[in-house]
């Protein structure tokens, strides 16, 4: 008989044939613990504690086809995915981002490839806007594999708290994520290669979609902080 194994929360309990109590407060651990505490209850063996991945072929083929066209092939890029689905206390300023991309272009020549979906259009061509010649906007023109590919074949990536800072962590890139609303203690990926850039703001994290004072906490984060850990994370990189 199939099984649904879960934590006994958000209304999913009656859907549930083996629910598993939580080791400490909703959102107080890492989401990687609480993942593994269901593995270890569904008797899965689970070799490491931090998500790795590694692209394919055909997503590295499908994201230098891309840069073709872009005008980006053989260049050394930075990803940035100014955009978060979730809302925007999710979303750093396309003004910040674009201050990190003159930046790194100014420092090490690289160009800043935009990713993010088509409901990411309006921040990703803001940054664009601003950063000028720096920046290649490819907002809305990835799928899965090329995005893969392009987060891969990346020097460094620099995301909201989102599903590219997941993917790019998983690839073992070097990432720098910006977080607003939400936790980094329970959503952060937690790796070397990652700085989660958080400000503590009093009211935060409050998980809320809006902000109905003003997105302090986004606010509290300034692009020099960005630059600093980029440069720290390349360095290491070298």
């Amino acid at each position: 008989m199939p099984e649904r194994i879960g934590y006994a929360a958000e209304f999913r309990d009656a859907l549930l044939t083996r629910r598993v109590p939580r080791a400490a407060p909703a959102r107080s651990a890492p989401r990687v613990e609480e993942y593994l505490a269901l593995a270890r209850a569904a008797g899965i063996a689970v070799a490491g504690e931090r998500p790795r991945i590694e692209a394919l072929p055909g997503e590295r083929l499908a994201a230098a086809s891309l840069l073709d066209a872009a005008g980006v092939r053989g260049v050394r890029f930075v990803v940035l995915a100014p955009g978060a689905a979730f809302g925007p206390t999710k979303r750093w300023s396309p003004e910040n981002f674009a201050k990190l991309a003159v930046a790194l272009h100014e420092r090490h020549g690289t160009r800043s490839v935009l990713v993010g979906g088509r409901e990411d259009a309006g921040p990703a061509a803001e940054v664009a806007r601003i950063a000028g010649a720096s920046a290649v906007n490819l907002a809305g023109a990835t799928d899965l594999p090329s995005l893969t590919g392009l987060l891969d074949s990346s020097v460094l990536v620099a995301s909201n708290d989102s599903g590219v800072m997941h993917l790019a962590a998983a690839l073992g890139k070097p990432t720098v994520a910006v977080f607003g609303s939400t936790s980094p203690v329970w959503s952060a990926a937690d790796a070397p290669w990652v700085r989660n850039l958080y400000a503590a703001y009093p009211c935060s994290p409050c998980f809320r979609r809006t902000c109905p004072i003003g997105y302090g906490c986004l606010r509290s984060i300034d692009a020099a902080r960005a630059i600093g850990a980029a440069e720290e994370l390349l360095a290491a990189a070298r």
